[in-house]
């Protein structure tokens, strides 16, 4: 929205079938949808206490998962709602000089339909740190519901470009006292405007491994030996 405000829409197709490859089979279509709603202004020190390149980003988040239609396959007094999540989201980050960073996070879940007979919430809170490339964080998940009480830990691998940019320049110039923008001029990519608004390009990689600890529940030992996101 220009200013640290973000609003995003998803718009979901629900073609769900009772069974495949059996003629006549219930089937019913529908539309679901996401609504979120994100702040996150980033607050820096005055240029007169001379840290301009440490910063704090606090955040909050508000999503509503799933509002659309009730559902039927057959008879239309059998409509049932499908399940809606509404989400808050909270979290802290503090960055120095493009290399370092830690951000402690906290989301809750509230699934409720005009069904719903419980108010039981999925709360999760959890910490993560990275100094240049490499990135470890924890996190624990509470689920009445559900039955899950579990400990999450993860550690990978990160490439960005900007920041390893951002790094190499205060590297070689020895400025550790400029904003992380000052440092991007000559970038590759270069800001384009979209709807007035600058965007500039940012390959991000990251590569890990996963695993899951649980009080009680089935996913006591899970691991992802190996995962990996890309952004652009």
């Amino acid at each position: 929205m220009g200013i640290p405000v973000s609003l995003g829409v998803t718009a979901k197709f629900i073609d769900s079938h009772l069974a495949d490859g059996i003629k006549g089979v219930p089937t019913t279509q529908s539309w679901a949808f996401d609504l979120g709603a994100l702040a996150d202004p980033r607050l820096s020190p005055a240029p007169a206490l001379g840290w301009p390149a440490i910063s704090c980003t606090p955040s909050l988040a508000l999503i509503v998962k799933n509002p659309g239609p009730d559902v039927f396959y057959a008879e239309a007094w059998q409509k049932d709602p499908i399940p809606t999540t509404y989400s808050l989201g909270y979290a802290i980050r503090l960055e120095a000089f493009d290399f370092a960073q830690a951000e402690a996070a906290g989301d809750l879940d509230h699934e409720w339909t005009r069904r719903s007979e419980t108010w039981d919430q999925v709360r999760s809170v959890g910490y993560s740190f990275q100094i240049l490339f490499f990135r470890y964080g924890e996190a624990w998940l509470d689920d009445n519901a559900g039955k899950r009480y579990e400990h999450h830990t993860s550690s990978s691998l990160v490439l960005d470009f900007r920041a390893l940019r951002r790094a190499l320049r205060r590297g070689e110039t020895g400025d550790f006292s400029s904003p992380g923008p000052a440092l991007d001029q000559g970038s590759a990519f270069k800001s384009v405007l979209f709807l007035g608004i600058p965007f500039q390009a940012n390959p991000h990689l990251e590569i890990g491994i996963r695993e899951i600890e649980s009080r009680r529940g089935i996913r006591d030992g899970q691991k992802a030996r190996f995962f990996f996101g890309l952004s652009l």
